[in-house]
């Protein structure tokens, strides 16, 4: 079978590998679609310090189960899936908690220290059954829709972390939310609410970006390269900041500027990780207190997110396919890789 495999910076190889046969503790999953993360071109570009070279990166899999030894939890062959990338040991303090994204035991991580999706076929862990961390995906989703759920949970679970419920937002007077960052992520934070608050700002400096938000139904774009970001958000606001305002990108600038966008008692969430060679920032940390704001890190999901995320896109709650821009064959993970690196490409998927 073909593959695209780590094996250090900037050096990933199409080869031929034996196909993965199943035994008592692994299945085979035939790869129909893996979405292509800004963590896979981190990776690609930087390295990651828990990646066991060589790898076969890739988590955002949708596929069908090729090869099962027996039946197990209502599954078999044939069944069209999608995997959350992590598997938690299930037993450690933050996975009783429900926080299995922190888990701090025996975990393994499809595309880090397990081969991932980009690839012909995949071995899986049997123990992922025993985890809930597979999902039948229903006729109404398409594959590449599939590959789309696992960061659309991330940024479901932000938003429960933010409790940006109905209810909450009405209670909270929440009138208006800026998203800086309009990659994919920033449309997904868009799409879904867009359903909550009547006025959705989106931030970013390239013009193709804020073009799209606007497709996706931004009610504001500003491009702080051209315009003063903190006066054009006053305006917008009533002289007040903005609501919410989440760093929905891997930029230092952003999260700097962010505590001078939101209003007293507002809240901001940092979701995108900075570069590894540029980590930290600098901010008047007194906003904080003196203006009661809350500030959230956001970092991955849980299962119950990825479920969640896949509900909507099956009761056609939220509309994602739009989201896919680019679409490559395995043997041009590279280009893939590229496209969404310049942002030429708002998601882009990979196929066998």
């Amino acid at each position: 079978m073909k593959c695209a495999v780590f094996y250090g910076v900037n050096d990933i190889r199409i080869e031929e590998r034996d196909m993965p046969v199943a035994d008592n503790e692994n299945f085979i999953i035939k790869v129909e679609n893996c979405g292509v993360c800004g963590t896979d071109v981190r990776i690609y570009r930087h390295g990651h310090p828990k990646i066991n070279k060589p790898v076969v990166l890739g988590h955002q899999i949708a596929g069908k189960i090729h090869e099962l030894k027996s039946k197990v939890h209502d599954f078999s062959v044939g069944d069209r899936v999608i995997l959350f990338p992590t598997i938690p040991c299930g037993k450690c303090y933050y996975c009783k908690l429900g926080q299995t994204q922190h888990c701090i035991g025996e975990s393994y991580h499809l595309g880090t220290n397990l081969d991932g999706g980009y690839s012909e076929y995949v071995k899986v862990p049997l123990s992922i059954f025993e985890r809930g961390c597979v999902l039948k995906l229903p006729n109404s989703v398409s594959s590449e829709e599939g590959g789309l759920i696992e960061p659309l949970s991330v940024v479901i679970h932000a938003l429960n972390r933010m409790e940006l419920t109905k209810e909450n937002i009405e209670r909270e007077n929440i009138k208006n939310v800026t998203v800086i960052g309009a990659g994919p992520v920033g449309i997904m934070f868009l799409l879904l609410l867009k359903r909550l608050v009547p006025k959705i700002i989106m931030v970013d400096i390239s013009e193709n970006r804020l073009k799209t938000s606007c497709r996706f139904g931004a009610d504001k774009i500003i491009n702080p390269r051209n315009e003063d970001l903190r006066g054009e958000i006053l305006k917008e606001t009533g002289g007040l900041g903005s609501d919410v305002v989440i760093v929905a990108n891997s930029s230092n600038e952003a999260q700097e500027q962010s505590l001078n966008l939101v209003r007293k008692i507002g809240k901001l969430a940092f979701f995108g990780a900075l570069p590894p060679d540029r980590p930290y920032i600098r901010f008047e940390s007194n906003l904080i207190q003196q203006h009661d704001v809350t500030l959230y890190g956001i970092y991955g999901a849980t299962f119950k997110d990825f479920k969640e995320a896949l509900e909507l896109v099956a009761d056609k709650k939220i509309d994602i396919k739009p989201l896919i821009t680019h679409r490559f064959k395995l043997q041009d993970v590279e280009k893939a890789f590229v496209a969404v690196e310049k942002g030429e490409a708002l998601h882009a998927t990979v196929s066998p």
